[in-house]
């Protein structure tokens, strides 16, 4: 008798991962690669189409339930709606004889909305909170029976299921229409310790995939139909096979070329090749090899691309206080150089070839009603040197439990208020 599995996409945002339709994450691809490695006949559903069916017989019916979920940075979202706590909740309460895994960001807790305080997750219900990586507790229960949320994976134990788990996408309501999120490392590359409102390694030191099995997981998915990838589940494109040094990741332009190369030959037919997040403080701490590695980014991927910087306050007191990355003088030469580098590259379709993309992040240690100047006087130097960028995000913080916001945020709290941010966000 074939195993039956029900495989829920409650969607995920965290600082290094996306997985919001039109984008596909790693944690449900690998999720459903385990499923296909142990025999499953797997149902894959997403929070949009739970939310419409409520399809209750597949949870009656599955042998094990798998549901990934969870936002630790804000966002709004144009393509799907994440799983609320309510559904999640109501989920859990449903009649079923296999066993409920639960797994994504949501392990750090709980929240909707920045400028909210997360909720630490007790959920009756739930067989295993997967505190680490749900797709190892997952398959070491399918191996032994054993429930073992804090289990983790290497990067040669997801090989197989990355490309078992590429079909999955054939599933999606969006398919063909689909990007897929690539993981290229996890962990943060920082040298001084991360961000005081990060998720992204509070749990997991500093790893890279090796370039052939992002290039073998490439091929199944172009395989299954997915002709467009985002490299953006990694913490900073520019370390990708750089070199440790005291200053931090040295980045190496001839390896992001090898990257890329080998993601557009598994893929020759490709439409969309981009990234994500790109440190500011590399650029600073090595620009001539940094503008090396972003002229080379720009050669191999596809217009419109956007390196996102995570700005967040340019206020000095706040900086030192949150351990944020760059001071405005900083920032300034970062935006220059990438604007050399991709601002003047334009491809058929009149775009140029990657641009900055500016994060910035209210409701930080240490904030006042002045804050936002320094924010605002930085971007009145970009639009007097002509400087161009793709986008401006402008976010709340969302303060989980085992982050060093929490802390502070109780030792200085942030007393800018509602007025002075929404006067902030006007004017931008």
């Amino acid at each position: 008798m074939t195993k039956k599995a029900l495989l829920l996409d409650g969607y995920v945002d965290e600082p290094a991962c996306f997985g919001v339709p039109p984008y596909i994450s790693p944690y449900v691809r690998y999720a459903f690669g385990v499923l296909e490695s142990h025999g499953f006949e797997t149902r894959y559903l997403t929070a949009d189409q739970w939310r419409i069916t409520c399809q209750r017989e597949a949870v009656a019916e599955a042998d094990i339930i798998t549901v990934i979920s969870g936002l630790t940075v804000p966002g709004r979202y144009r393509g799907g709606s994440p799983l609320t706590l309510s559904e999640l909740k109501d989920l859990c309460g449903l009649p079923r004889k296999g066993s409920l895994f639960l797994g994504g960001p949501i392990r750090h807790g709980y929240t909707l909305k920045g400028g909210s305080k997360a909720l630490d997750l007790v959920l009756d219900g739930v067989d295993c909170l997967c505190t680490r990586d749900p797709e190892a507790a997952l398959d070491h229960f399918l191996k032994t029976g054993e429930l073992r949320p804090e289990k983790t994976r290497t990067y040669e134990k997801i090989r197989r299921w990355a490309q078992l788990g590429a079909k999955v996408v054939k599933a999606h309501p969006f398919y063909p229409w689909l990007v897929a999120e690539l993981e290229l490392s996890r962990g943060c590359d920082r040298k001084g310790g991360r961000c005081s409102f990060c998720s992204e390694g509070a749990f997991s030191t500093y790893e890279e995939r090796p370039v052939t099995d992002i290039a073998e997981e490439t091929k199944a998915l172009a395989d299954s139909g997915v002709t467009a990838f985002r490299f953006g589940r990694c913490s900073n494109i520019l370390s990708y096979g750089g070199t440790d040094t005291p200053c931090g990741i040295r980045p190496e332009p001839s390896k992001i070329k090898e990257l890329y190369a080998a993601v557009r030959g598994a893929c020759p037919d490709l439409e969309v090749l981009h990234t994500d997040n790109c440190n500011p403080l590399t650029i600073a701490a090595f620009p001539d090899e940094s503008l090396g590695t972003l002229e080379e980014i720009c050669r191999w991927n596809t217009e419109g691309d956007v390196l996102s910087l995570g700005i967040e306050s340019l206020d000095p007191k706040v900086r030192k206080l949150n351990n944020l990355k760059v001071d405005a003088e900083t920032a300034l030469r970062v935006v220059r150089l990438i604007n050399v580098a991709g601002g003047h590259r334009k491809r058929k379709r009149g775009l140029p070839t990657a641009l900055p993309g500016l994060n910035f992040l209210a409701g930080l240690a240490g904030e006042d009603k002045g804050s936002f100047e320094a924010n605002r006087l930085f971007l009145k130097r970009l639009v007097e040197e002509n400087l161009t960028v793709r986008r401006i995000n402008i976010r709340q913080a969302m303060i989980f439990p085992r982050t060093p916001l929490a802390r502070l945020s109780k030792e200085n709290p942030s007393k800018a208020g509602k007025k002075a941010f929404m006067k902030w966000k006007n004017w931008v």
